[in-house]
């Protein structure tokens, strides 16, 4: 669904600058550096889309474990949550991994953007 998305944006703003595109082409500007741009916005809006979806991740996480832990219901803290995340905390690890990911789905769809619709 992200490379999905993450393409329809792309084609959009294909769609916006295809007069920049054309006349890059008449100037005779190479492939890559007509595509080059695409595949940053792809990645920009993957590393941003990831890091939000992470940061609200752990804010769910760490409202649901405080309340948790503020009622009678501690019992649930065990059952639920697995023994990382019972402090409230994520290893730093995941979030860089989440990001990772995030911008590699955009530089991704951004690609598949560009093949079909960019004719470079």
């Amino acid at each position: 669904a992200a490379v999905l998305l993450i393409s329809t944006t792309v084609r959009l703003s294909i769609f916006a600058r295809r007069r920049e595109v054309e006349i890059m082409r008449l100037v005779g500007a190479t492939n890559w550096f007509i595509r080059w741009p695409f595949v940053l916005e792809g990645f920009m809006t993957g590393l941003v889309g990831a890091v939000l979806a992470a940061l609200a991740v752990w804010g769910s996480n760490w409202t649901i474990f405080n309340w948790i832990k503020s009622t009678d219901l501690d019992y649930l803290s065990i059952e639920i949550y697995p023994l990382w995340l019972q402090a409230g905390t994520w290893p730093l690890g995941m979030l860089f991994t989440l990001a990772l990911l995030g911008a590699v789905l955009g530089a991704v769809g951004s690609i598949f953007a560009m093949r079909r619709y960019l004719r470079v």
